[in-house]
């Protein structure tokens, strides 16, 4: 995961952009920084008044279930439902994070243990049971 540049870095760059002596591709090579970096950081300068590093703004990711018991127990107050179901009734997670808690906590997925219908015969082709 990327750093963002520090507070004043951004100060310092901005202040020698603001004295307008240099151009943007000369203040970029002696605070070592990229052209589009300065750029971005005058825009958002200009349109918030701030010049800090974007923070809280993931949103949906990373979502996780930390109470493993009463994930236990819901599973068990819910056992046929589907982990979209699941995912929509646990409420913030999806049913891929409720499928990996079902993992680490040893529940297996349901199997379909139905007669199947088509056997491969000796030559690779599906014929029906009788």
């Amino acid at each position: 995961m990327a750093v963002p540049y520090s507070v004043d870095l951004r100060k310092r760059v901005l202040a020698e952009y603001d004295k307008g002596v240099l151009k943007r591709y000369e203040i970029a090579k002696l605070f070592q920084v990229t052209v589009r970096t300065i750029y971005t950081w005058i825009q958002t300068r200009d349109l918030t008044g701030k010049i800090e590093a974007k923070s809280g703004y993931q949103k949906g990711h990373g979502h996780k279930i930390i109470d493993t018991e009463k994930f236990k127990s819901f599973i068990t107050d819910n056992p046929n439902s589907s982990l979209k179901e699941l995912s929509a009734k646990w409420g913030g997670v999806s049913s891929s994070t409720i499928r990996d808690k079902l993992r680490k906590i040893g529940f297996t997925v349901k199997k379909n243990n139905g007669d199947t219908k088509n056997v491969m015969n000796k030559k690779g082709q599906n014929t029906k049971k009788k």
